[in-house]
């Protein structure tokens, strides 16, 4: 439930609760309250405390707010492992960036090239057998090393069959990523 509908909600209840007060107001003056009186007073206490703490509890009965902190929480562990997913690959291309962008002419592409092609291939194997709830962070570091495969491929192969055949894989993969049904090849 959003926070707008869980806030309705505790205003609908209260309201109905301070209600039903309101039409005991004679016993309860009179000072004979029924037990369920004391449960609806009790209930209402705890609905005026639920902003200030995060569980309430009454009667065996325990009354949360929803909070954001499970989405910041789940939000903060997929960008962790997708940035681990990242990093782990980050090492191993250092040694070829260093090649890459030294003064010393080098054949690096290949290198980077195929260290690329190795990560897809592990990526998308982890994908396939990772639980639907780990799916995203696979996923997400997957789309990013698409990217940079691509970009080694045309830098190693410029426009040649095998740029085309590493072009056709990395738009097989987003459309995998997409879950898009009716995709089409472009090329």
């Amino acid at each position: 439930m959003s926070e707008r509908g869980t806030k309705f909600y505790g205003v609908f209840v209260a309201v109905v609760l301070l209600v039903w007060l309101i039409l005991r107001r004679d016993d309860l003056l009179a000072g004979a309250p029924s037990n369920l009186d004391l449960l609806v007073f009790a209930t209402l206490a705890a609905l005026a405390l639920t902003p200030l703490f995060r569980k309430v509890s009454l009667g065996g009965v325990t009354l949360e707010r929803e909070i954001r902190e499970v989405v910041k929480k789940e939000t903060r562990e997929a960008g962790l492992q997708t940035l681990k997913l990242r990093a782990a690959l980050d090492l191993e291309r250092m040694p070829i960036w260093e090649a890459e962008n030294s003064s010393i002419p080098n054949r690096t592409g290949e290198a980077k090239f195929r260290l690329l092609q190795t990560k897809v291939d592990e990526l998308e194997a982890q994908l396939s057998a990772a639980p639907h709830e780990d799916r995203p962070f696979y996923g997400l570091a997957l789309r990013e090393v698409y990217w940079d495969l691509l970009a080694a491929a045309r830098a190693q192969y410029e426009s040649s069959m095998p740029y085309q055949d590493i072009w056709r894989r990395v738009e097989r993969g987003f459309a995998n990523l997409a879950d898009a049904k009716d995709w089409k090849p472009s090329r």
